[in-house]
């Protein structure tokens, strides 16, 4: 993860990350990462993940009720964010493995995201949200 370094320098390794957005005032988990790993410091902090948690797409996407949207980090503690997972799973997402493209997602979309990540990671960024 390079974007949000507000977040960024605030989350730790085997922290849970849900990638939130808002529809309808609630927040929609569009997917879900396990930071294995953090190198550098503060707001230049990148986040590693080895597999993350991403919707199949139609109705069984997790929505949370008391969602605000904050650029800052919103704990949740272990507990909650492992049943939070556990609902994700129950609900139809699937873990990938670091380099696969999830089945919902057109190739080539995720190709570009990939490609424009890994240029950022070499340039200072900030994201424009």
């Amino acid at each position: 993860m390079v974007c949000h370094p507000e977040a960024r320098e605030k989350l730790a390794e085997q922290q849970f990350l849900f990638d939130i957005v808002g529809v309808d005032r609630k927040g929609l988990i569009r997917s879900a990462f396990l930071i294995s790993q953090a190198s550098g410091e503060g707001q230049l902090k990148v986040l590693h993940f080895d597999s993350f948690w991403f919707s199949n797409g139609g109705d069984g996407m997790v929505l949370l009720p008391r969602f605000h949207r904050t650029r800052y980090p919103v704990a949740l503690g272990s507990a909650t964010a492992e049943q939070v997972l556990h609902r994700m799973m129950k609900s139809g997402y699937e873990e990938y493995r670091r380099g696969l493209t999830p089945s919902t997602v057109d190739r080539a979309d995720w190709e570009a995201m990939v490609r424009e990540a890994s240029r950022v990671i070499e340039h200072e960024h900030l994201c424009s949200n």
